[in-house]
Protein backbone atom coordinates (compact mmCIF):
# COMPACT_ATOMS: atom_id res chain seq x y z
CA UNK A 1 0.00 0.00 0.00
CA UNK A 2 1.31 3.41 -1.21
CA UNK A 3 1.10 5.52 2.33
CA UNK A 4 3.78 8.62 0.79
CA UNK A 5 5.67 9.69 -1.75
CA UNK A 6 9.54 8.54 -2.03
CA UNK A 7 12.03 10.43 -3.74
CA UNK A 8 11.65 8.20 -6.43
CA UNK A 9 7.36 7.63 -7.04
CA UNK A 10 7.94 4.00 -8.39
CA UNK A 11 9.18 2.94 -5.87
CA UNK A 12 6.74 1.27 -3.33
CA UNK A 13 6.15 2.26 0.09
CA UNK A 14 4.05 0.89 3.23
CA UNK A 15 0.97 2.02 4.23
CA UNK A 16 -0.82 1.90 8.02
CA UNK A 17 -4.35 0.66 8.06
CA UNK A 18 -6.44 2.53 9.46
CA UNK A 19 -9.74 1.20 8.95
CA UNK A 20 -11.94 -0.94 6.75
CA UNK A 21 -15.60 -0.72 6.53
CA UNK A 22 -17.98 -2.88 5.38
CA UNK A 23 -20.51 -0.98 2.73
CA UNK A 24 -21.92 -4.21 1.48
CA UNK A 25 -21.73 -7.89 1.40
CA UNK A 26 -19.01 -7.70 -1.38
CA UNK A 27 -18.14 -3.30 -1.38
CA UNK A 28 -15.61 -1.96 1.75
CA UNK A 29 -13.70 1.17 2.13
CA UNK A 30 -10.35 0.89 2.82
CA UNK A 31 -8.52 3.87 5.14
CA UNK A 32 -5.00 4.50 5.17
CA UNK A 33 -2.84 6.88 6.91
CA UNK A 34 -1.09 9.09 3.93
CA UNK A 35 0.60 12.00 3.51
CA UNK A 36 0.43 13.65 -0.02
CA UNK A 37 -0.93 15.39 -2.05
CA UNK A 38 -4.11 14.09 -3.84
CA UNK A 39 -5.93 15.27 -6.99
CA UNK A 40 -9.32 14.56 -7.73
CA UNK A 41 -9.08 11.66 -10.26
CA UNK A 42 -6.19 10.53 -9.15
CA UNK A 43 -5.73 6.72 -8.33
CA UNK A 44 -3.20 4.85 -6.61
CA UNK A 45 -1.13 1.45 -7.43
CA UNK A 46 -2.06 -0.35 -4.63
CA UNK A 47 -0.57 -3.73 -4.04
CA UNK A 48 -0.41 -6.91 -1.02
CA UNK A 49 2.68 -8.48 -1.27
CA UNK A 50 2.26 -12.27 -2.94
CA UNK A 51 -1.20 -11.74 -3.99
CA UNK A 52 -0.69 -8.98 -6.41
CA UNK A 53 -1.53 -5.27 -7.60
CA UNK A 54 -4.24 -3.13 -9.08
CA UNK A 55 -4.74 0.85 -9.68
CA UNK A 56 -7.55 1.63 -7.21
CA UNK A 57 -9.18 5.33 -7.35
CA UNK A 58 -9.47 7.53 -4.51
CA UNK A 59 -12.73 7.80 -3.07
CA UNK A 60 -11.99 10.78 -0.18
CA UNK A 61 -8.92 12.08 1.17
CA UNK A 62 -8.12 14.34 3.90
CA UNK A 63 -4.64 15.63 5.27
CA UNK A 64 -3.09 12.55 6.60
CA UNK A 65 -5.75 9.97 5.51
CA UNK A 66 -6.49 8.49 1.81
CA UNK A 67 -10.26 6.45 1.53
CA UNK A 68 -10.41 3.44 -1.68
CA UNK A 69 -13.94 2.21 -1.92
CA UNK A 70 -13.52 -0.86 -3.34
CA UNK A 71 -15.28 -4.00 -4.63
CA UNK A 72 -14.05 -7.25 -3.48
CA UNK A 73 -14.07 -9.19 -6.92
CA UNK A 74 -10.89 -11.08 -7.40
CA UNK A 75 -7.95 -11.95 -5.42
CA UNK A 76 -6.64 -8.90 -4.46
CA UNK A 77 -9.35 -6.99 -3.71
CA UNK A 78 -11.12 -10.30 -1.81
CA UNK A 79 -8.01 -10.03 0.37
CA UNK A 80 -8.02 -6.32 0.86
CA UNK A 81 -11.86 -6.41 2.52
CA UNK A 82 -10.28 -8.93 4.95
CA UNK A 83 -7.40 -6.48 6.47
CA UNK A 84 -7.20 -5.08 9.92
Amino acid sequence: MIAKPASNPYLPSAAKILNVRSETDCEFTLTVQASCNITPGQFFQVSLPRIGEAPISVSNFGTDWVQFTIRAVGRLTGAMQHLR
